[in-house]
């Protein structure tokens, strides 16, 4: 018996996370229709396969590959968050987004500083900068132009 209440709040815990992030990934989605007028889906492979983003649009020609983390404590996004939408945006050639929120904090988007100088060709996706949403969806109506 002691050991079924250990293990109950654990899966629950589990449960919760999951749906925190399908939650907040849904929520970009919507902001970003709402701002962009642009609609992203769950991409479901991301639960099969490694190396996938989280968001995705049926427009190919949509240059960016995002991947969203919401986390209750913290204020800087992990570096392996960073890593893991390079490696997908690799994979695909597109530029990496990293959309993440930590409790009573704004929506904060990682870019490469490339996009933020809107510079066509190679990324060198070791140099970046944090911004707020709104300055994002600025910077990437400037790039779908």
């Amino acid at each position: 018996v002691e050991t079924q209440q250990h293990y109950l709040p654990m899966a629950s815990a589990m449960t919760n996370s999951r749906n925190k992030g399908l939650r907040f990934e849904l929520q970009v989605a919507h902001l970003i229709d709402d701002e962009l007028g642009i609609k992203l889906y769950r991409d479901l492979e991301q639960t099969r396969t490694a190396d996938h983003g989280d968001l995705i649009s049926s427009d190919p020609s949509w240059p960016f590959v995002i991947e969203c983390k919401r986390y209750a404590k913290g204020y800087l996004p992990k570096d392996d968050w960073w890593q893991q939408v390079c490696t997908a945006s690799k994979l695909v050639r597109k530029i990496p987004i990293l959309v993440y929120k930590f409790d009573r904090l704004p929506i904060r988007v990682r870019v490469p500083i490339s996009f933020v100088q809107l510079l066509k060709g190679e990324h060198d996706w070791r140099y970046y900068t944090d911004m707020d949403f709104p300055t994002f969806c600025y910077l990437a109506r400037e790039q779908l132009a």
